[in-house]
C-alpha cells in the first residue's frame, strides 16, 4: 500500500508516458513542474506533493521540512503548534497498539516502527478543539499534523496557545528539556529532524536555574518511539507543563488520611 501526493503542475502531466512509475523511480531527472518548492507554501491547501512510496507520506515530509530547515514553510509552523498545543496541554497525547485494528495491521506491515501510534487530540481545555485529531507520531519528526484539520481550526488551536498565561513558561519548560537532552549525549539535531525543529522552538530562550521548570513542574506522556545519536531507535517521554506537579503528586502520597467512621473492614 502507498500513499502518493502528487503535485500542481505546471504543464502537461505526461512524463515518459509513465507517470506514477517514473515518479517512484525516475531514470531521467524530472521535470521542473513535478520537483516540490518547499519554501514557496504557506498555505495549508497548497502544500506541494511529495511521492514517498509509504502510507506515512505526511510524516515523512514533516521530516523533509524540519531536516531542510524550512522555518517559513506552513508545515514547521504547524510543527510548533502541535509541540507547544501539547506542553501547554491544549492537545493530548493517546498511545494505540496499530495491530489491534485491521486496518493498521495494514500499516504496521509497511512499517513496523509506528506500530505503537501516538495520536494528538485536542481537550476540554478548548471546547471548540476537544476529540479533534491534530496529529501523530514518527520516529523521524517525533509529530506530524493530520490532513483532516482545517486552517481555521489551526487557527484557534495557535491563538489559544499565544494567549495562555503559561506560554513562557512552556517555552522555558521544552529550554529545560533540550538542554538535559544535551546533557546526556542525547542531542544532535543536525542529524535529526524532530531535534532540529525543538532547537529552532527554543532558540531564544534560557533554561530555568538548575533546570527547576521541568523538574518540579512538569509532568511526562509517552513513550514515542523517535531517533536518537547513533543511529539507534529508542522511547522517549516528552514534559507537559503541570504547575507544582511534583509536589501535589507527592503530597498525594506523604499526606494524612483521616479515618472513615462506621467503616466494614
Amino acid at each position: 500500500m502507498a500513499t502518493v501526493l502528487l503535485p500542481s503542475w505546471e504543464q502537461d502531466a505526461t512524463w515518459g508516458g509513465e507517470v506514477i512509475g517514473k515518479v517512484f523511480d525516475p531514470q531521467n531527472e524530472e521535470p521542473d513542474a513535478w520537483k516540490p518548492r518547499l519554501s514557496e507554501v504557506n498555505e495549508l491547501d497548497r502544500i506541494e506533493a511529495f511521492a514517498f512510496p509509504t502510507p506515512f507520506a505526511w510524516a515523512e515530509m514533516m521530516a523533509a521540512v524540519l531536516r531542510e530547515d524550512l522555518h517559513t514553510h506552513i508545515l514547521s509552523e504547524l510543527y510548533q503548534d502541535m509541540v507547544l498545543g501539547l506542553t501547554l496541554g491544549y492537545l493530548h497525547l493517546d498511545i494505540i497498539d496499530l495491530k489491534q485494528l485491521e486496518f493498521g495491521k495494514v500499516l504496521v506491515e509497511a512499517d513496523a516502527r509506528y506500530r505503537y501510534l501516538g495520536l494528538l487530540r485536542g481537550t476540554p481545555k478548548n471546547r471548540e478543539l476537544q476529540g479533534k485529531l491534530f496529529g501523530a507520531t514518527s520516529p523521524h519528526s517525533l509529530f506530524w499534523p493530520s490532513s483532516r484539520r482545517s486552517s481555521e481550526e489551526w487557527t484557534i488551536l495557535r491563538a489559544a496557545i499565544n494567549s495562555d498565561a503559561n506560554i513562557e513558561n512552556g517555552y522555558q519548560l521544552l529550554a529545560d528539556y533540550t538542554e538535559l537532552l544535551q546533557e546526556g549525549g542525547a542531542w544532535d539535531p543536525e542529524s535529526i529532524p524532530w531535534m532540529k525543529g525543538f532547537d529552532r522552538i527554543v532558540q531564544n530562550y534560557k533554561p530555568s536555574p538548575e533546570h527547576r521548570r521541568f523538574h518540579l513542574h512538569s509532568r511526562l506522556v509517552g513513550p514515542i518511539l523517535v531517533d536518537v545519536p547513533g543511529g539507534q531507535q529508542k522511547p522517549l517521554y516528552v514534559p507537559v507543563h503541570h504547575e507544582r506537579f511534583v509536589a501535589d503528586f507527592t503530597r498525594a502520597l506523604t499526606g494524612s488520611f483521616k479515618k472513615e467512621e462506621d467503616h466494614i473492614g
